[in-house]
């Protein structure tokens, strides 16, 4: 196994968001996407990373288990970029006609992924987080296991407690070189223990 800052991405999709960080001269040890084609071109991009293909509620501890027996001690990084749809403002109002014909839940499923992201991020501290997704995250309220509702930023706030300190920024991608207008939420927590 590579020694250095080794990552752990989760939602990784074809790994286009991972480009950045191998530019940074990261090590991508693993990933995790849902859709089996997603898996099998995350793979081809980056055939030296190890790709756990399936739901991540079903699949932590596999995360777990193989983080653990790369024997690289703790990630780097966790870099997840949850399904956006549940949140995204554009599919608000068809989100709602669908709720109020019955064809779809009040609460999307997609919007809860976050838990399982952060029991991974509890279980394996990592010395960073990074979260991309829509700017609307900020808002969105989740139900949690227990039943209770929470705003997902303050429930990943608490969960991680003082162990982590960080938070959310909007960013437009425009304002760093990208040429088009993309606007994103930016979570970012770091370790505070060495």
């Amino acid at each position: 196994m590579p020694k250095g800052k080794n990552v752990l991405s989760l939602f990784s999709s074809a790994g286009i968001g991972e480009l950045g960080i191998k530019a940074c001269g990261l090590n991508i040890l693993l990933s995790n996407e849902l859709l089996k084609n997603r898996c099998l071109l995350y793979s081809e991009n980056y055939p030296e990373t190890v790709s756990i293909c399936g739901d991540i509620w079903e699949v932590q501890d596999t995360i777990f288990n193989q983080w653990q027996g790369f024997g690289v001690g703790r990630p780097f990084l966790i870099y997840a970029t949850p399904p956006c749809q549940g949140m995204s403002f554009n599919s608000v109002g068809k989100r709602q006609q669908e709720i109020r014909a019955g064809r779809r839940p009040k609460d999307d499923p997609r919007n809860r992924l976050i838990i399982p992201t952060i029991k991974l991020v509890k279980r394996l501290k990592p010395q960073w987080l990074l979260l991309e997704n829509v700017q609307e995250m900020q808002n969105t309220i989740i139900p949690l296991e227990d039943g209770s509702y929470k705003n997902i930023i303050d429930y990943i706030r608490e969960e991680l407690g003082p162990e982590y300190v960080g938070g959310p920024e909007v960013v437009n991608c425009a304002d760093y070189g990208i040429p088009q207008t993309r606007v994103r939420l930016i979570t970012i927590f770091t370790s505070t223990r060495k």
